[in-house]
């Protein structure tokens, strides 16, 4: 990956982040809205936000495959 393009998302990241606050839990979780970042990878790789979301599914599909057929 290139460095400006990490940087970048690292920077998408940080400016869009949300924390839970510390007095709910010790350990508070940190998210990101997937939409937006997905979009912003979209934009650095220059592909459409549907081909990058297209591809973005088969990726997650495989991972569900994988994933129920080692349940059982």
């Amino acid at each position: 990956m290139d460095e400006t393009i990490a940087k970048e998302l690292l920077a998408y990241i940080a400016q869009n982040m949300i924390t839970e606050s510390r007095y709910l839990s010790s350990n508070p979780m940190t998210s990101v809205e997937i939409i937006g970042l997905l979009d912003k990878i979209a934009e650095l790789r220059n592909l459409s936000i549907t081909d990058n979301g297209r591809e973005f599914n088969k990726i997650v599909d495989f991972y569900e495959e994988q994933h129920n057929n080692q349940k059982g």
